[in-house]
């Protein structure tokens, strides 16, 4: 049923809209420098760091596809949560944050082509300027398939058609974004994040409870598709590995990795690594919950709209929750978490294109006004927001598959050299640089090409630029920087030495 005739829905989110733009005009508030807009200027609690670190992360890839994907596949779609949550939290929390975020205190880096510049002196420029390109390219693919998400969920509520139901939500995000910088993401994303945990219990439990208790649903579904009850089914084992370690990409997907590099030090990195294990558990497994077990509610896919099983989420909500209130606050569930990872990526591409391009390539590192730095961040936000919404009406594939391209082919070239890096202090500058590049090879051939279809290609990639950073810096080992930049990932930095 459309829900464009329901008031109460629909004011429920709206002002469910209406409290992030105020939340983005006081937020705007604070921010003064080029540091405040792009990480808060250094000063975000576990709190902030956590639910917005977990809740860029899970996005429309989570809530509406992976719901989708379990509702065609079922259990054999649970290694991508068992991955997001051994995989990329304890990733995020034990490998890289400490180590990145002391280096970024020392050098005052604010992205990761930054890092790659300040990390690597002899090819930093380099570094620099093909990370950025790669982050720009593949953000804006990303973006296009949130803005798909969204455009589902004004759909849902709004009984608008596609067209439409993308502007507003391209505006949506686009202002309070441009207003607030980092700090307006961040306390955004908290109350997204809590959202999207009430919706991620909520749901699952009416789910199994529909659908006739868990006993009974597991019936069900051996009768509807026998395949879907295999951990390792009929998708195979290449699929099985694909998905379960396709969470490696996280350590260089930037609009995770910039959550660590503003936090306030040490303690707060400790508490929101435990939060966000919760986070992405309760999440990720309430989606797949969803999704497998509305299997038994909506047994062909021909029953959803143009027999989208990305439309499941939604179905599910329509069918299972009479309260509209609530029910609205479902539908602004599924919107909080594809926009606390729009706002995410647009800061990420604004702040590659004028801290990475523009202040230290072109302008070669020269001072340039603060209030005109500021003033350039927020239009870059504007246009790249209006690119993403333009490619949205050309993109021919689902909201999983752009999603997994893109974070295949940023996360899997920018991320190992990163992460080996951090604890190889011999890595070299062309070392990383070849590392990047295999990656980034690597996982687009696993994309066209046929022939290496039978698994999602962020894994080999993940492998490949690993083994070619650590095998052609051993082969470069004169070329690794001096000690006075290696000491700066194991030595605290003087802004967290307040948690000594």
């Amino acid at each position: 049923m459309a829900m464009g005739s329901n008031a109460v829905v629909i004011v429920v989110f709206v002002i469910y809209v209406v409290a992030l733009f105020v939340i983005s005009v006081m937020s705007s508030k604070t921010v003064k420098s080029q540091e405040d807009f792009i990480i808060g200027g250094r000063n975000i609690g576990w709190l902030g760091t956590a639910l917005s670190a977990a809740a860029s992360s899970n996005s429309a890839g989570t809530m509406v596809a992976h719901a989708g994907s379990a509702f065609l596949v079922g259990l054999q779609f649970h290694w991508v949560s068992m991955g997001i949550v051994m995989i990329e939290s304890l990733n995020m929390y034990l490998v890289m944050s400490p180590r990145i975020r002391n280096f970024a205190g020392h050098k005052n880096v604010m992205t990761i082509p930054d890092y790659y510049k300040q990390r690597f002196k002899k090819m930093g420029s380099t570094l620099q300027a093909v990370t950025a390109t790669i982050i720009v390219l593949f953000m804006i693919s990303y973006l296009v398939a949130q803005f798909k998400g969204m455009s589902f969920t004004i759909q849902s509520v709004m009984g608008w058609p596609f067209a439409p139901a993308v502007i507003v939500s391209a505006i949506i995000v686009t202002i309070y974004t441009f207003a607030g910088g980092y700090v307006a993401v961040v306390w955004t994303d908290v109350i997204q994040g809590i959202l999207m945990l009430g919706a991620m219990i909520l749901m699952p439990v009416l789910a199994i409870t529909n659908a006739g208790g868990f006993t009974n649903a597991m019936n069900a579904i051996s009768t509807i598709n026998p395949d879907m009850l295999l951990p390792i089914g009929s998708m195979g084992v290449f699929y099985a590995i694909g998905m379960g370690f396709s969470a490696l990409g996280s350590g260089g997907n930037p609009h995770i990795i910039t959550r660590y590099l503003s936090v306030k030090n040490r303690k707060e990195i400790r508490k929101a690594g435990l939060m966000t294990v919760i986070f992405d558990s309760i999440v990720t497994y309430g989606a797949v919950i969803v999704g497998f077990f509305g299997r038994v509610i909506f047994t062909d896919p021909a029953m959803l709209p143009d027999g989208n099983s990305e439309l499941i989420y939604y179905q599910m909500a329509n069918k299972l929750i009479p309260n509209q209130i609530i029910l609205g606050l479902i539908y602004a569930a599924i919107f909080a978490a594809i926009m606390s990872t729009i706002d995410s990526m647009l800061l990420v591409v604004s702040s590659t294109v004028v801290r990475d391009f523009w202040e230290n390539i072109i302008n070669k590192g020269k001072p340039l006004d603060t209030a005109f730095v500021l003033k350039v961040n927020r239009i870059t936000v504007v246009v790249v927001a209006a690119i993403a919404m333009i490619g949205t009406f050309f993109a021919p594939a689902g909201i999983l598959v752009l999603s997994l391209f893109a974070w295949a082919g940023v996360g899997c070239s920018i991320g190992p050299p990163i992460m080996v890096s951090l604890w190889y202090k011999k890595t070299t500058g062309i070392g990383a640089l070849c590392g990047v590049l295999a990656g980034l090879i690597t996982a687009m051939a696993f994309q066209f090409m046929p022939s290496l279809q039978f698994m999602y290609g962020g894994p080999p990639a993940f492998v490949v630029s690993v083994i070619v950073t650590l095998l052609v810096s051993m082969a470069t080992a004169s070329q690794a920087e001096d000690e006075e930049i290696t000491d700066c990932l194991t030595t605290v930095a003087p802004d967290m030495l307040e948690d000594i």
